[in-house]
């Protein structure tokens, strides 16, 4: 798998942000001309906290079995850092400095552009893929009469929430007690390897793919230098801008437009074997919305 590197910036109408791309694809997909575009380019956002880099292990298998059939092929892929996550909130670190933290709905109108954008000006078969917050984006990605440029979602472990909203809704109290976990979480360590051993015990990422773990730490955490030029080790993304990702606003909003989105364009929606953040009585008013 062949992943090459790149860098866009958002107008000014959406911020002005700079946002780290990569694009993949298998190398017999390569001719003299290009890249051949006769089959599917897939567009992957990641859920909160992790990194574009985390669909690497999933990439490699869908090329491995897309490779493996003549039912349908990979033309490209595509995965992309909201704007204050991974390489992109390094790019971004002083223009975030003095904004409010970034949301949801920041990342819909950035996967908006993207799809919509030049790389993508001539393939005709774009799949949007979001991970857990990131549904809820590509959710509100759609939301314009002119909608993206795109022929089907698939959604991984979904956290719209849609109406009926109750009092002490599960689902929004769920959000309310991630921002108090996160806000209380080390986000200090003096080293690499001691942060993945610390991490590596916690919930939830002792429960992760160890190669799930390799990549937050790799993609996710980097060093700095404090102002008594001390160095240490700590999230690309800062805590006050993940657990904006959490607050229920967007995620009611996007629940509130599931609806239509289905009666747009098809919709795939995958949930875990051992649910996390997605219960299995709460994914349940998800099949029954109505358009």
């Amino acid at each position: 798998m062949h992943c090459q590197r790149h860098v866009i910036r958002l107008p000014d109408a959406l911020g002005g942000l700079q946002c780290a791309v990569n694009s993949y694809r298998q190398s017999c997909t390569c001719t003299s001309g290009g890249v051949r575009c006769d089959g599917l380019v897939l567009v992957f956002a990641h859920c909160t906290s992790t990194h574009k880099e985390h669909w690497e292990p999933t990439l490699e298998k869908l090329f491995a079995l897309a490779a493996a059939t003549d039912q349908f092929a990979i033309c490209e892929a595509w995965s992309i850092d909201c704007a204050n996550h991974g390489d992109s909130a390094l790019l971004n670190d002083a223009q975030l400095s003095d904004k409010e933290p970034l949301t949801v709905k920041d990342y819909a109108a950035l996967l908006r552009y993207f799809v919509n954008s030049e790389l993508l000006a001539d393939r005709r078969k774009v799949i949007g893929v979001g991970h857990s917050s990131s549904t809820s984006a590509c959710t509100l990605e759609t939301l314009p009469l002119s909608f993206a440029n795109l022929s089907a979602l698939i959604l991984v472990e979904p956290v719209m929430v849609p109406p009926p909203i109750l009092q002490n809704d599960p689902r929004i109290v769920t959000g309310q007690r991630n921002v108090v976990r996160v806000l209380k979480r080390r986000d200090t360590w003096d080293s690499l390897d001691a942060a993945r051993g610390w991490l590596a015990k916690q919930i939830p990422y002792k429960i992760w793919d160890p190669r799930i773990l390799d990549i937050y730490v790799e993609y996710g955490l980097h060093t700095v230098r404090d102002a008594a030029g001390k160095e240490h080790v700590t999230y690309k993304c800062k805590l006050s801008q993940e657990v904006a990702f959490y607050t229920h606003e967007d995620h009611v909003l996007a629940g509130e437009k599931t609806a239509a989105m289905c009666g747009r364009m098809p919709v795939h929606s995958i949930f875990g074997e051992r649910p996390e953040m997605v219960y299995v009585s709460v994914s349940y008013n998800l099949f029954h919305v109505r358009h």
